[in-house]
């Protein structure tokens, strides 16, 4: 993992908490935060700890919609409607889960209904067979949606199974969302929900965690998830004093005879109770071992064959196999799948199964799944409706070359087109607006993708990076920056290094002398455009004096963490004096300044943080800093004497970028790690909540239009580019009394 995201797992691991996925991280490092007596900002945010259920800091509006509350029990003002962020149409995302709703037939058509579960961005809702897609999330957090199953009897019932977050439910077609109840382990991984089509109100969910998925429990619900006990006797243990069994995987229930079900696990196999989990006996007779000497067995996905008196199938250890009373577990194919898949039966025609797998995508079987066919990378889980199974909807959780997404098939498989507009959950990292035009912007995500608008966010097309086509290897887009005197030029921070474009960012080159970039600054000075690149351990600052035609790399003076130089995680120039630049710094670095252009570096304090992941400078008076760092705490440092002495202002949450409004320098944008864009009135003493509207409020960049009024624009690294107006700074006049 590169980039900011991986230094936020990094604050974790120095204090020994294990990566659990980012959500989690949050959840844990969600600080209560301390107030000024003018001020407000935003407590513990709606995610919270899987040991809050109750949302301690948050209620759930009439509206369902969660509300933030704040220390002084005051509830969170949300802006105004012209305030309110709305979404760029930036589409695709990590895509996790997808289930089938209702069908409408007319004559020969067909039209599903269908919904998908992204990792940060809730849950989308298509109407229309995928030609359209709208957010179905009111009242859902933010946690991954790892698993969707609807109702059998009734497909406005649905229930989504989360990372870390328990199980929701919608009565309503996905409009709204409400916990399903109480007694799952919050901490654990929703693998599987499995309903009695018999009796819908009994459900059993499979979920697993920790290290290596160890640990996990079978739960049931009588009640349609209004309330859940464990089901576990006959389990294996994770350990002789452990209350948890294996991680379970995967579940599946014979239709015919709901108490009958059958559960995958991690380690240990799979298992089977006739009795609706009051009791469970193993059957991993047959089942490969993944390890010597004969360690574990793992079962990642289980399936009952409708067309085989119900007998249960499986993928082991990558293989396809089947369950017989009396040999136990027979491998039907030699061809390998993948060990993260999952096993669909083509409803009429015994010959067809669909295996969507990790490694290879979609992957079929037209003959009982002896041989498989490979049809399309990437995707990862389908759904269909039992009376149109010819019909597919995949998803894809997309990667450094393909946006992740809806896919839509036709042909049971075997020819895929994009189905997704409106699904918006991309991880953006980075944004920049021409200064020259605010209708050309560019924005960077997480996994490698790089967009661009010349029309005002009306439309967006990826830009190509031109040694590797048709691949977009870029890494993690970190920085972006346009050039100030040739709206041509863009540079491109990436995990994979640094990149030039001459065309608007079409088509982007990259710079082969520069290693380890980490972010980036731009500006001018006589009459040519400097460009400082920070770089990461012992890669100090790179700087070019002509646009990026040549560069130079400096390394002295900077601050060390042992023999080698302080990672440099964020750079700012002086917009009075172009040779006035200043970096933050990793590992107790701090924060320097060069007065001579990046020759010779002094540091200006703030050593005792361990980030100082952003720098913005008072456009009206440079002699004011802010700087946001931190380490386990979040904090944002300010200086009105040039750096001389700072001022800490605590309990902000980590900032990963600051903006000025160049209208007023008294306001100022902070883009946080967990709660969304704060907004101070007074050069950034007291800060306000200024996020409604932005579902995932893990943020990275902010951004200004020239444009009158302006927007902001902020990236969500999981829910999508937004963009609001700024109101104008408004000021009283007190009446001038003459005595």
């Amino acid at each position: 993992m590169q980039g900011k995201e991986g230094r936020t797992m990094e604050r974790f691991a120095k204090l020994g908490i294990t990566s659990i996925g980012l959500a989690l991280l949050l959840a844990l490092a969600a600080r209560h935060i301390s107030l000024s007596a003018e001020g407000v900002a935003p407590t513990d945010f709606g995610l919270l700890h899987a040991s809050s259920p109750d949302r301690a800091g948050y209620t759930l509006s009439s509206e369902g919609v969660w509300e933030a509350t704040f220390a002084s029990g005051a509830k969170h003002t949300s802006p105004s409607a012209s305030e309110e962020w709305q979404p760029y149409p930036i589409y695709g995302g990590e895509m996790t889960s997808i289930a089938m709703g209702s069908v409408i037939t007319e004559g020969t058509l067909h039209i599903e209904t269908v919904y998908v579960g992204t990792r940060d961005a809730g849950v989308f809702k298509s109407s229309d067979g995928g030609q359209s897609w709208e957010p179905a999330r009111t009242g859902l957090t933010f946690y991954p949606i790892r698993t969707l199953v609807t109702d059998p009897q009734n497909p406005h019932v649905l229930y989504a199974g989360t990372d870390y977050d328990g199980i929701w439910k919608s009565t309503d077609g996905g409009d709204t969302w409400f916990e399903s109840g109480s007694g799952l382990d919050r901490g654990l991984i929703v693998f599987d929900i499995e309903i009695d089509p018999q009796d819908t109100d009994t459900l059993y969910a499979g979920l697993a965690g920790g290290v290596a998925l160890a640990i996990g429990n079978i739960y049931n619900s009588e009640d349609g998830g209004a309330t859940w006990t464990i089901k576990d006797a006959g389990l294996p243990r994770s350990s002789e004093t452990s209350s948890y069994t294996n991680g379970i995987l995967t579940l599946a229930l014979d239709p015919d005879d709901p108490a009958r079900l059958y559960a995958g696990t991690v380690f240990d196999g799979a298992f089977v109770t006739t009795d609706g989990g009051e009791a469970w006996t193993p059957i991993s007779e047959g089942l490969p071992y993944l390890s010597y000497p004969d360690w574990f067995r793992e079962v990642s996905s289980l399936a009952i064959d409708p067309h085989h008196g119900n007998r249960v199938a499986a993928i082991a250890g990558g293989k396809y196999h089947v369950w017989d009373d009396i040999n136990g577990w027979e491998k039907v194919s030699d061809d390998t799948l993948s060990s993260e898949s999952h096993l669909y039966f083509h409803p009429a025609d015994p010959a067809i199964l669909y295996c969507p797998n990790r490694l290879h995508g979609f992957s079929k079987s037209a003959d009982g799944g002896v041989n498989w066919e490979h049809f399309r990378a990437g995707i990862f889980d389908v759904a269909f409706h039992t009376l149109f199974p010819d019909t597919l909807y995949g998803v894809h959780r997309g990667d450094f070359n393909e946006i992740g997404g809806v896919y839509k098939s036709d042909d049971q498989g075997e020819t895929w087109s994009e189905a997704y507009p409106g699904v918006m959950a991309q991880a953006v990292q980075s944004v920049v607006v021409d200064p020259q035009d605010s209708d050309r912007m560019y924005a960077g995500t997480g996994n490698g993708h790089f967009f661009r608008t010349q029309d005002g966010g009306i439309t967006w097309e990826r830009g190509l990076y031109e040694s590797y086509k048709p691949l977009y290897n870029f890494g993690a887009v970190k920085d972006l920056a346009v050039d100030p005197l040739d709206s041509h030029k863009i540079y491109l921070v990436g995990s994979s290094g640094l990149f030039t474009s001459t065309n608007y960012g079409a088509v982007l080159e990259k710079i082969e002398a520069l290693t380890s970039p980490n972010c980036m600054a731009v500006s001018i000075k006589n009459s040519s455009t400097q460009v400082y690149v920070g770089g990461g351990l012992d890669h100090g600052v790179y700087r070019s004096v002509d646009g990026g035609s040549t560069w130079d790399q400096i390394t002295e003076t900077l601050p060390v963490f042992g023999s080698s130089t302080c990672p440099v995680l964020s750079i700012a120039v002086d917009p009075d004096n172009p040779d006035t630049v200043w970096v933050g710094m990793q590992y107790g670095g701090g924060i320097a300044r060069s007065t001579d252009g990046g020759d010779h570096w002094q540091v200006m304090g703030l050593t005792e943080t361990n980030f100082i992941e952003a720098i913005a400078i008072n456009p009206a008076n440079s002699a004011e800093i802010l700087a946001g760092g931190g380490f386990w705490e979040g904090s944002i440092y300010k200086s009105t004497d040039g750096g001389g002495t700072w001022e800490k202002i605590s309990g902000i949450a980590f900032v990963q970028d600051l903006v000025y409004d160049p209208r007023d320098p008294r306001w100022v944008y902070a883009a946080t790690e967990g709660y969304g864009v704060l907004r101070s009135f007074d050069g950034g003493e007291n800060w306000h909540d200024y996020s409604s509207g932005i579902f995932y409020p893990l943020l990275y960049s902010l951004a200004i239009t020239e444009e009158d009024p302006p927007l902001l624009v902020v990236g969500s690294y999981g829910s999508g580019l937004y963009w609001s107006h700024l109101s104008a700074p408004t000021y009283v006049f007190l009446p001038l009394v003459v005595r």
